[in-house]
């Protein structure tokens, strides 16, 4: 098993079609197995990774 605190943004449209920070929100998340194998061995404190980009993308940019 592994927690992980995660950030999440809250990115706020515009009419111009841009984005304004809306700030955001940390969440404790779990993972098991195979899952938290995989996410203590490709993710590293700090590193910031877009929804949907797989955590071995994240982990090479």
């Amino acid at each position: 098993m592994a927690d992980l605190r995660v950030f999440f943004d809250r990115s706020i449209p515009l009419e111009d079609g841009t984005y304004e920070d809306g700030g955001g929100f940390w969440l404790t998340v779990s993972a098991w197995g195979h899952r938290a194998e995989s996410a203590v061995k490709l993710l590293s404190k700090g590193m910031r990774k877009k929804r949907g980009q797989p955590a071995h993308v994240a982990a090479l940019d």
